[in-house]
């Protein structure tokens, strides 16, 4: 298992560091769990198949994982499947991770926050805010469900390696000026 630390200052950087870190993994099919905006299409080669899925931004296909059964692509599809950022957001991450790994020929690359890293301060002082976390006055349409750790996602992943062969985590601090979702 492979965890890198980092933090990024948006999301074209944190795709840009995982397809350098991942380069041989963008070379025929790519499905993108969580796209957005997409940036992994304007990074990877013209020549490679690209399907981005999301339900804002800008996806090839626009699906709702909360509301989904499954992933509605054929087993073993997509050479890599990609998933950045986006498991902490749903109830149902055991399921979409199944199907993760259900749609992907070769690899799943996933990046998950480590939450800690912005919650420290808030919480040693009572006060203040987390981002993705707190009671605002409007329901928001986006939000994390789950408040992981480093010790959390090792643990998860290397309980969760054991249904698969090989394993390779992203645990990122999280986005500065990132905005909303």
């Amino acid at each position: 298992m492979r965890i890198h630390n980092v933090t990024f200052n948006g999301r074209q950087a944190r795709s840009q560091f995982l397809f350098d870190q991942y380069r041989t993994s963008f070379q025929t099919s790519v499905l993108d769990i969580g796209c957005y905006e997409a940036p992994i299409r304007t990074i990877i080669d013209a020549s490679v198949e690209y399907t981005g899925v999301d339900i804002v931004g800008d996806p090839d296909i626009e699906l709702n994982l909360e509301e989904c059964d499954c992933l509605p692509f054929q087993d073993s599809s997509y050479h890599t499947v990609i998933c950045i950022k986006v498991l902490e957001h749903l109830d149902c991450l055991h399921r979409i991770m199944d199907e993760l790994f259900r749609v992907a020929k070769k690899e799943v690359i996933v990046s998950l926050p480590n939450c800690w890293n912005s919650a420290r301060t808030p919480i040693a002082r009572g006060s203040g805010t987390i981002a993705h976390y707190g009671l605002p006055l409007e329901r928001p349409v986006d939000r994390h469900k789950w408040f992981l750790s480093v010790t959390d996602i090792t643990e998860f992943f290397c309980q969760y390696s054991k249904k698969i062969l090989s394993l390779n985590l992203s645990i990122s601090p999280g986005l500065r000026n990132s905005g909303p979702r």
